[in-house]
């Protein structure tokens, strides 16, 4: 049994704002050790269930938050931002199942720190006319491999999006979300149980768990927060303005979705 993990931050236990998140902040060093155990927590949890490896991608930022030297041995580490994948780095048809860890709610919407992708370019993402946030999005890079998403985890506005979007999906609300920077937060020594229990328990359920796969080709759109942004991605070949904001293109896979959107957030962060 071989396991990938991708963990995000936001959605971490006892995180509640961005000076936990971003590098050099004044709280990011205490998110840093969160998140190292929270990870922990669920490779634990997956170890004791009969998981033989598991492969950890680092999906937050610079993409190098997780302190190495304190991660469980038995994993190991993706880390590091120029990677093909980005959030689903290196994940294959080897694996047999996909957790998401420390996600956060998409753009647009309630949720500690939502966005999709990048808060300072994107109002709203669609793949094949459904709004999905960075979930929808790696769900269906794991879809892609024809591999289901068994484990999530996060605050309360992110369990109702995978409720919507995988309901056979385990999921770990480590907190409750007050307001976009204010969070409820339970300890994190209880979270930690919580996390391996639910590890666990995603596991049992592995054979009983759906795929999360899209329509070929998929039909995705965009919509940036300011004219301009679009302006400069209407560049990217393929492309088709739909709206002053909104570019919308046609890929033949998740990945190539995930590549054009990476590439249309570049193009975007404009002076």
């Amino acid at each position: 049994m071989k396991i990938y993990i991708s963990a995000d931050m936001e959605g971490i236990s006892g995180i509640n704002g961005r000076a936990f998140v971003g590098e050099g902040l004044t709280e990011y060093q205490r998110g840093r050790a969160l998140m190292t155990a929270d990870l922990n927590a669920v490779i634990e949890g997956f170890f004791e269930a009969g998981t033989q490896k598991v492969c950890v991608n680092d999906s937050h930022g610079s993409m190098r938050n997780l302190i190495l030297e304190d991660l469980d041995p038995r994993a190991v580490l993706i880390s590091g931002s120029l990677k093909k994948g980005t959030m689903m780095a290196e994940m294959d048809a080897s694996f047999d199942a996909v957790a998401l860890i420390g996600y956060h709610a998409k753009a647009g919407g309630p949720g500690l720190m939502a966005h999709t992708m990048s808060s300072k370019h994107i109002a709203c993402m669609k793949l094949n006319g459904l709004e999905v946030g960075e979930l929808g999005l790696s769900a269906a890079m794991a879809g892609h491999f024809g591999k289901p998403v068994i484990l999530v985890s996060g605050d309360d506005a992110l369990e109702r999006e995978t409720e919507a979007l995988l309901p056979d999906c385990s999921y770990v609300r480590v907190k409750r979300c007050l307001s976009a920077r204010t969070a409820e937060c339970a300890h994190p020594a209880q979270t930690a149980g919580w996390l391996r229990a639910g590890a666990q328990e995603a596991l049992q359920k592995l054979q009983k768990s759906k795929v999360f796969k899209l329509d070929t080709p998929v039909h995705a759109e965009v919509s940036l927060l300011i004219p301009a942004m679009a302006d400069a991605a209407e560049s990217l070949p393929g492309t088709q303005r739909l709206s002053g904001t909104t570019l919308g293109f046609t890929c033949k896979d998740a990945l190539e979705a995930n590549a054009y959107l990476h590439a249309i957030i570049s193009l975007a962060n404009i002076e």
